[in-house]
């Protein structure tokens, strides 16, 4: 879990460093804080797994299906480790915990419109979209209004937010 909450942490400074570098244009900063924000959430959701399943096994057997103890195979363990792994693993996440953890998935969507993918992806349909609706009356004011917000929302919430 800590692994996954550091690379949250570091993902924005990774993120303007390799801006600094390459440039906006460049697809390296792009891929970088892609690969750093999966990577978070990957460890994030394997170290809440093990301390689940951690959990479990130090629990031990549980009603008359408990296998004889000559049988159990369990590795040392120490008094701390065990108190720490339960001590974790009893823990609730919070509502605000879990309100992060979903904003934080939310967030990959933000990729979409962080350039150079923006740029080359999804500006081009919407163009088309705004050339195409220009002469229609209601579809082309909306059409060029939301143009306008995507492109506002582009340069300047996806450079000044912690989606970057």
């Amino acid at each position: 879990i800590w692994l996954g909450e550091m690379l949250h942490i570091w993902r924005p400074v990774i993120y303007v460093w390799m801006l600094y570098r390459y440039g906006r244009r460049s697809w390296r900063p792009w891929w970088a804080s892609l690969a750093v924000d999966l990577l978070s959430r990957h460890f994030s959701r394997r170290g809440r797994l093990l301390l689940q399943r951690s959990a479990g096994r130090l629990a031990g057997p549980r009603g008359s299906s408990a296998t004889p103890a000559s049988k159990q195979q369990h590795p040392p363990t120490s008094l701390l480790s065990v108190a720490l792994v339960r001590g974790l693993s009893v823990h609730q996440w919070s509502a605000g915990e879990e309100r992060e953890l979903d904003e934080r998935r939310r967030r990959l969507a933000m990729y979409l419109l962080r350039s150079p993918f923006y740029n080359q992806f999804v500006k081009p349909p919407a163009e088309s979209l705004q050339r195409r609706t220009a002469n229609m009356p209601v579809l082309g004011s909306c059409t060029d209004y939301v143009a306008g917000l995507l492109d506002t929302f582009t340069k300047y919430y996806t450079y000044t937010s912690s989606s970057s």
